[in-house]
């Protein structure tokens, strides 16, 4: 059996309040309006994490509160992701970010990962053995399929590239 990964980059964050610090920062309008057509599309295609881990800051819990919303809506309580907010993935590089998801206990089939560039672009391009964007842009979604049986066992070079999409591959985007 193997395991699935699924990296998000936080939607578009409002930069309008000069004196917000940068980890308080909220989503602004289009992010917004990104999220509810992403999770749309996340649903279409069955992505189904069974733990979202989730930076800190703001734009990614909103980000990942907008996105589960969707994807959980129709399923009972004890089938929804768990989620987890970790300050240690808040602007965390490659390795930071592999060690929360080694973390994940064996009986959790799909992780979703809610985070920031740079560590999420070069943690994507490490994961897979060719290179898979150059620099994730806002609200990416990219989902790995990984042949280990065990999250602790995850390395880079070995996961299967499943999925990428962004905002603007959308149908109806503008």
């Amino acid at each position: 059996m193997s395991l699935l990964l699924t990296l998000v980059r936080h939607a578009k964050s409002d930069w309008s309040d000069p004196q917000c610090p940068d980890y308080d920062r909220p989503l602004n309008a289009r992010g917004r309006r990104d999220c509810l057509r992403m999770a749309a599309w996340l649903r279409a295609n069955q992505v189904a994490p069974s733990r979202c881990l989730i930076s800190g800051a703001r734009r990614t819990r909103d980000t990942a509160t907008e996105l589960l919303a969707t994807l959980a809506a129709d399923l009972p309580a004890g089938q929804r992701p768990v989620e987890l907010f970790d300050d240690r993935l808040y602007h965390a590089g490659p390795g930071a970010l592999l060690a929360a998801i080694r973390e994940t206990p064996a009986d959790c089939p799909w992780v979703m990962l809610v985070g920031h560039n740079p560590g999420l672009t070069a943690l994507a391009n490490l994961l897979a053995p060719t290179s898979v964007h150059a620099d994730l842009p806002t609200l990416a979604v990219v989902t790995f399929e990984c042949p280990q049986a065990l999250w602790s066992d995850i390395d880079y070079g070995r996961a299967a590239l499943r999925s990428l999409m962004t905002p603007k591959q959308l149908p109806d985007a503008p």
